[in-house]
């Protein structure tokens, strides 16, 4: 029985497509047609039908197959839910209602999803019907993937299968968190990698999409995606062996640095890297894309492929958060709780105990992060956006959600010796966003109105800011790994006589404070007076070596007892209150070099124009160069066939 279930149920599935894709490829290609006309509206909803039905029954072949799940009367000792009553029944009803309302849900999704990036012709309407369709379908699809797969719950085994090894210790052998090492001295295939490059195909798709409405060509993204990548895979595990160096590296064989196959990727060092290398490839190999609209297209994308991402660790057993009670939690799905209840590769949690699954949270709040940037800040607030305002509201987003989220981890998965560096990082993006913002509203508005005031006020603020910073505690003794035994305020190190680089540091901060100040006293003494900008490019400078001292002062500031100490070797940790202190010094360098970068172009601009014929033309050549002739033409839209 679950032999012919299993051959209809594939022959349904896979034999709908078909009529699906020829109905939703007809439509497409039908220009003049706002709405599917009568075939090819049979064709799309008896395809979506079949594909429904022929899944539903793959389940039930499934379920057929494994007649012992029959005799499960309650959950398997040692889970989260162990000796909780278990329904063959209702678990079937489960699996067979909601798998066929998932797969029609999907499908839905996908095919709005093609024609909603792919079909022309559209009026007004037949867009609002086609996103009521699109977005509607999404929670759906959730919402019933979700309910059809707690039907197996009580039947799986624990942790998941998280990839494959080939060829290692023990041959071919399907891996999960308690089998790391048995992949040595072979490949090993992780699914935490697949959804990674998965993510980066969804960050493609969307992005080639909008370029080609742009540009008229796809495959613009082809190299600047590679370059990006790599790169992004390089700063991930740079970020993770700097800010994990004395907990991992310090004391093992250097080859361990490279091994990113047994973990160890922060998503912070690798989407600031990846976007870094996108950037410059972008700008030497595709000098004709418009950056700043090109950032505000991709960047937002990076948060759906750090969703994606983000699974891996689900099945990886990592990056929990703390332990709580799983009756909080019920409202998720009971394979996902008792995923939460492992206690990554060692065990299981005592039952009715799992982690926060923070890599839930995240995912979730980083797909709402791209829908908030692209539609509320891209479309709503477009009248006080700037290009290139997204890329650095992605920044401040994920450096928000980060720094709240931090906090909630399972200490065991925090980064540094003392478990703050991935807060420090969140705080650094969310400086960097601002800076990026800043940096783009000051150079436009200054090349419009040849004004540097708000260029003199910003850098002042920022200034101001960071010599209040010292006044967090600066240096924190510990015993051991995390016993807090007394923390200093900054101003302690920086005047204890012991600290000459931090005290140089916070001179020079002052003196730059009080160059901007005096940029904005000659601005309103003098308004036509241009050289306030070099006492801002003085402020700027001073600032940059105050941070550099900041970044690269070491030891404990001369503070030798510690109270409270009961044993000889007490570990000091330089405060990051300084390391925040240093970026902001760096942030108030953005104004001034907004002022000096208009100025540049505006001499490039100028010396073009000279370089020019008195009518505008070009004197050297009248023929396009190379690479003129390989631009694309800009396009509103249009199909490539």
């Amino acid at each position: 029985m679950d032999i012919a279930l299993l051959v209809i149920g594939l022959l349904a599935f896979g034999g709908f497509f078909y009529p699906l894709i020829r109905g939703l490829y007809s439509y497409r290609k039908a220009k003049s047609l706002p709405f599917p006309n009568k075939t090819q509206g049979f064709l799309i909803l008896g395809g979506a039908l079949g594909i429904s039905l022929g899944f539903m029954l793959l389940n039930l072949a499934l379920v057929l197959a494994n007649p012992s799940w029959a005799e499960v009367t309650a959950w398997a000792e040692g889970t989260v839910f162990e000796g909780e009553a278990v329904s063959y029944g209702g678990n079937l009803a489960l699996i067979l209602i909601f798998s066929f309302l998932f797969a029609l849900s999907f499908v839905t999704l996908w095919g709005n999803f093609y024609l909603h990036f792919r079909k022309e012709g559209f009026d007004e309407k037949a867009r609002k019907l086609n996103n009521w369709f699109l977005y509607g379908a999404i929670p759906l699809a959730v919402i019933f993937f979700c309910l059809f797969t707690s039907g197996y719950g009580p039947y799986l085994s624990y942790p998941f299968i998280n990839g494959a090894s080939i060829g290692g210790k023990s041959g071919w052998l399907w891996t999960t968190a308690h089998d790391r090492g048995a992949t040595e001295g072979g490949l090993h295939v992780a699914f935490y990698g697949i959804f990674i490059v998965f993510g980066v195909f969804v960050c493609y798709w969307i992005s080639d999409h909008y370029f080609f409405k742009k540009y008229g060509k796809h495959g613009i993204l082809d190299l600047i995606a590679v370059v990006g990548f790599l790169c992004g895979i390089i700063g991930a595990r740079l970020w993770y062996v700097v800010g994990n160096w004395d907990r991992e590296f310090a004391n093992a064989s250097f080859d361990k640095v490279f091994a990113i196959w047994d973990g160890g990727l922060t998503i912070l060092g690798g989407a600031a890297l990846g976007i870094l290398g996108g950037v410059i490839t972008a700008r030497l190999a595709k000098p004709y894309v418009d950056l700043r609209w090109g950032v505000d297209v991709i960047v937002p994308t990076i948060l759906l492929a750090q969703a994606i991402g983000r699974t891996g660790n689900f099945f990886n057993c990592e990056v929990y958060g703390q332990v709580v009670s799983v009756d909080g939690w019920r409202f998720l799905p009971n394979w996902l709780l008792a995923q939460m209840g492992m206690n990554g590769g060692s065990g299981h949690l005592a039952p009715g105990l799992i982690h926060v699954p923070l890599f839930l949270i995240e995912a979730a709040v980083s797909i709402c992060g791209f829908f908030v940037l692209y539609v509320v800040i891209g479309k709503l607030l477009a009248k006080w956006r700037r290009p290139g305002d997204l890329a650095g509201c992605y920044f401040i987003w994920y450096g928000v959600v980060r720094a709240i989220m931090e906090p909630l981890r399972d200490s065991a998965y925090n980064m540094g010796t003392d478990n703050a560096w991935s807060v420090v990082n969140s705080l650094a993006y969310i400086l960097i966003g601002v800076a990026i913002v800043l940096f783009f509203h000051l150079f436009d508005d200054f090349r419009k109105r040849k004004d540097g005031t708000p260029s003199s006020i910003a850098s002042a603020f920022f200034l101001l800011v960071s010599l209040f910073l010292p006044l967090a505690v600066s240096l924190t003794a510990t015993e051991g790994t995390n016993t807090f035994l007394m923390g200093y305020v900054g101003y302690d190190i920086i005047f204890s006589g012991k600290a000459p680089a931090d005290l140089a540091a916070w001179v020079l901060a002052l003196l730059a404070l009080l160059l901007s100040l005096a940029s904005i006293g000659i601005r309103y003494w003098k308004k036509e007076a241009p050289f306030y900008k070099y006492f801002l490019y003085g402020a700027g400078l001073l600032a940059v070596i105050s941070a550099a001292l900041l970044f690269f002062a070491t030891g404990n500031g001369g503070i030798e007892e510690v109270p409270g100490a009961t044993k000889d070797e007490v570990n000091f940790n330089v405060s990051y209150g300084f390391a925040i202190m240093a970026i902001l010094l760096l942030v108030s360098l953005v104004p001034s070099a907004s002022i000096l970068i208009a100025d540049i172009m505006k001499a490039r601009e100028g010396k073009k124009a000279l370089a020019e014929g008195p009518e505008g033309t070009a004197e050297t050549s009248s023929q396009p160069s190379e690479e003129e002739r390989d631009k694309p033409s800009e396009a509103k839209g249009g199909d490539e066939d």
